[in-house]
């Protein structure tokens, strides 16, 4: 099954967060001795995406990150078969309580916007999006800046990710956590992949491997989850749709939307549209 699902995800070129203990019912989301409670006003640009539902129940299924004080960044894969009335967004504080509750105008794909403008793209599906907000955050709620660090430029860059861990039985918790992780050479990547699923495996220029020593994985609810470099956004965590590995592995390796691959998109999105 981690065969298949491995080898879709690199075909189709897209990248995918892969995931070993996720369904482990005593298993917490985020393993390994790095990885730590948030404080209270650590990451306050860090969104929570919550699905609203026909009973006004809200579930969160999605993590994004504010880079204006109107524009969400997160995964293409949130918004996939949803309309903008289907989310709500929370942000303001690492506690799902004590957030601010917004909604969703629009959103704009990189491949829409590819379409759009005739810039050539690798893949026709499955990057990253920007949501913008029907209202403005305060302006005591500041954005995330933009990295303009290459990491094929910077191997093994000690590196930040921020989640929603998924706690025993699928409960996603009311406060945040974050893990080190390193940025991983691309072919050291592609060789851990490989062993993984005994083919050999191609990493694209815009995906970002991360490993952490122990190891340290993201989970469900984290697709859109940010990548940090010195307090700065470095790449877009993606979740896979996939059914996961049945069995835990070490191995297995954090994958990424780099920043910079689609920085003209982005400017351009929050400037013209």
């Amino acid at each position: 099954m981690f065969s298949t699902w491995l080898n879709t995800c690199m075909f189709l070129g897209f990248s995918c967060l892969l995931y070993n203990q996720l369904y482990f019912i005593d298993v917490m989301a985020l393993v390994g001795d790095n990885v730590r409670a948030v404080n209270e006003s650590e990451y306050p640009f860090i969104a929570s995406i919550l699905l609203n539902r026909i009973n006004k129940s809200l579930s969160p299924f999605c993590t994004g990150i504010l880079i204006t004080n109107k524009d969400i960044l997160t995964s293409e894969t949130c918004t996939e078969y949803k309309d903008p009335e289907d989310i709500v967004i929370l942000i303001g504080a690492n506690n799902l309580e004590n957030r601010i509750k917004y909604y969703v105008e629009w959103w704009k794909s990189y491949n829409q916007w590819s379409l759009q403008t005739g810039e050539d793209i690798e893949i026709q599906k499955y990057d990253i999006t920007l949501l913008r907000l029907t209202k403005k955050v305060p302006n005591d709620i500041v954005p995330v800046a933009l990295s303009s660090v290459s990491h094929r430029k910077s191997w093994h860059l000690e590196v930040t990710a921020v989640a929603w861990a998924t706690l025993s039985g699928g409960v996603i918790p009311h406060e945040m956590e974050a893990m080190d992780l390193r940025i991983l050479i691309d072919s050291n990547c592609e060789l851990r992949l490989s062993e993984l699923d005994r083919l050999n495996t191609v990493i694209q220029r815009r995906i970002i491997c991360s490993v952490a020593q122990p190891y340290a994985f993201l989970t469900y609810g984290d697709a859109g989850s940010p990548l940090l470099y010195n307090g700065e956004l470095m790449g877009v965590g993606y979740q896979p749709f996939f059914q996961y590995a049945k069995e835990f592995n070490p191995g297995v390796t954090n994958l990424h939307f780099e920043i910079n691959y689609y920085r003209h998109y982005i400017e351009d999105v929050i400037s013209n549209y």
